[in-house]
């Protein structure tokens, strides 16, 4: 099975701040990026809470974007620009509170300065005192360039993301427009993102619903990483991504069905994964009454083999076959309960790799 993409690329901000954002890219993917104007770039706002620096510092990276992607950025802006554009992409330079401010390291110096030709940007100078120039232009604009940037730096091996409803859309409406069409935006709501603008984000929250994981914290879900970073066997990896290429079918199916069919597709998924979850269960019920005994504990436990045991029960119950071990335990009966004890690992993690639901189950406390 090929892998799915496992970095999330997020925009349209310099710096990722955001719970829901973070807690999606800990539970699926390797990686998350955002785009910053310069390398070791430092965002002039306050430091992230604690759980959040130490969040990103797991999975965490800039993207600094190559000349390369910014002369393509550049067409495809222009493209746009040279359209007669309606009024909801034009800049009124008096209407501050409308108008969207970017960096201008993230775009080609020509860019700016071409829109600025076409009356659709002005710079601004330094207006947030950081260290680089600023331009600004109309919201919708600006969120349809860096949906544009975004879109050519994440190419096919990421996946863009955001948690403002009004970058989707802005991009969505710019889009349509250019062929030929007309996309309807409430922007009485513009940070609800709609459900067809990250189908991954939506299906895999349903995932999580059904295995009663909505309530995990960050710091459940830094640990379950710090785990999965430090096994040497990478079962929870695989778990992992197992789970994010299994609502990647779901997703795909989405984005070729007709709109009037997402709600059957969505049914289809949820009822998918509530099969999963209550045949993993099942399964490993039946390894249980094969081989999760006291004695089996108390002999993983007695000869270390305890963490070749990455799904095995509470802890609480290791604890006490640890300090049990010594008097029930011979010399004579080692070999054939680490035997045992392996053999149990080796059928849960063979049931465990079947099924998709089993990396939310790990996940879930």
């Amino acid at each position: 099975m090929p892998l799915p993409a496992l970095t999330g690329l997020y925009y349209p901000h310099s710096h990722v701040y955001d719970e829901r954002v973070l807690k999606t890219a800990l539970l699926l993917w390797d990686n998350l990026e955002w785009i910053v104007p310069r390398t070791n770039y430092a965002p002039d706002e306050e430091p992230p809470p604690r759980d959040v620096a130490e969040a990103l510092g797991i999975i965490g990276k800039q993207h600094v974007v190559s000349e390369e992607a910014k002369r393509l950025a550049h067409a495809q802006i222009m493209r746009l620009a040279n359209e007669r554009l309606p009024e909801w992409l034009l800049f009124d330079v008096n209407d501050r509170k409308s108008s969207y401010v970017a960096y201008e390291d993230k775009f080609l110096y020509k860019t700016f300065t071409e829109l600025r030709e076409a009356g659709l940007a002005q710079r601004v100078g330094k207006v947030r005192g950081g260290a680089f120039d600023d331009w600004a232009m109309s919201k919708s604009l600006g969120l349809t360039m860096m949906a544009i940037l975004a879109d050519i730096c994440a190419g096919t091996q990421r996946r863009t993301i955001t948690n403002r409803g009004d970058a989707y859309a802005a991009y969505t409406r710019a889009t349509t427009f250019m062929n030929g069409g007309d996309y309807r935006f409430d922007e009485s709501r513009p940070d609800e993102v709609p459900d067809d603008a990250d189908s991954v984000i939506r299906l895999t929250t349903i995932a999580a619903r059904i295995v009663s994981a909505d309530d995990l914290t960050l710091d459940d879900l830094i640990d379950l990483r710090i785990r999965e970073a430090k096994e040497s066997s990478h079962d929870l990896r695989q778990l992992r991504h197992r789970f994010v290429a299994s609502i990647d079918e779901y997703v795909a199916e989405l984005e070729e069905a007709r709109e009037d069919e997402h709600d059957e597709i969505v049914r289809k998924f949820e009822t998918a994964m509530q099969i999963d979850l209550a045949n993993l269960n099942g399964e490993l019920k039946g390894a249980g009454r094969l081989a999760l005994t006291k004695e089996v504990l108390i002999g993983v436990a007695a000869v270390g083999a305890a963490a070749l045991v990455p799904f095995v029960g509470p802890a609480p119950f290791l604890d006490f076959a640890a300090a049990a071990a010594p008097p029930l335990i011979g010399v004579g009966m080692l070999p054939a309960l680490a035997k045992t004890s392996l053999d149990y690992r080796d059928k849960r993690v063979e049931i465990m790799r079947k099924h998709a639901m089993s990396w939310l189950d790990v996940a879930a406390p």
